[in-house]
């Protein structure tokens, strides 16, 4: 007799459960890689934030970052950055801020006067929060102390605040 090459039913199935595998694991990078799009939103306006406040150190003139809380984007030097889909200026109901001492509950966006991180000739950032949500619920938080020296921190809420470095 005769044998014609061929799959079995067997080998067909096993190709399949490994497709399948590869399958489930490539969603799961993809949940991770929209989680990142809210971290890079927090990392993109703090690197705009410390671009200003050495402009303003350079050119001798306070300088801002305009926030447009409702429509999802800032303004830095005239050239305005929307926000990625899926993420915006907001913060879910039920967490405590500020970040460096969480003890109110959160029910402003942005605490920074007229939405603007102003910063002066001297290196000053004015103090302040803004908070950036994704759709998938991560909360980050940037902010600049009361300080002789201005500083901006990054955080990420995780059931409770925790400083990005």
């Amino acid at each position: 007799m005769r044998q014609k090459k061929a799959f079995t039913l067997l080998e067909l199935l096993i190709v399949l459960a490994l497709m399948l595998f590869i399958l489930m694991l490539s969603v799961g990078q993809l949940h991770f890689c929209k989680r990142g799009y809210a971290r890079s939103e927090l990392d993109g306006l703090y690197q705009a934030c410390l671009y200003m406040q050495r402009h303003a150190m350079l050119v001798g003139k306070t300088c801002c970052v305009d926030l447009g809380i409702e429509s999802n984007h800032y303004t830095c030097k005239g050239q305005q950055h929307q926000l990625a889909q899926g993420v915006s200026f907001g913060a879910p109901p039920g967490v405590k801020g500020p970040p460096s001492s969480p003890k109110k509950m959160l029910t402003k966006v942005c605490t920074f006067k007229n939405n603007c991180i102003s910063c002066s000739k001297d290196g000053v950032i004015s103090a302040g929060t803004v908070y950036i949500i994704d759709a998938q619920g991560s909360l980050y938080a940037l902010t600049a102390s009361v300080a002789p020296y201005s500083y901006l921190r990054k955080y990420r809420y995780a059931g409770k605040w925790q400083l990005i470095e």
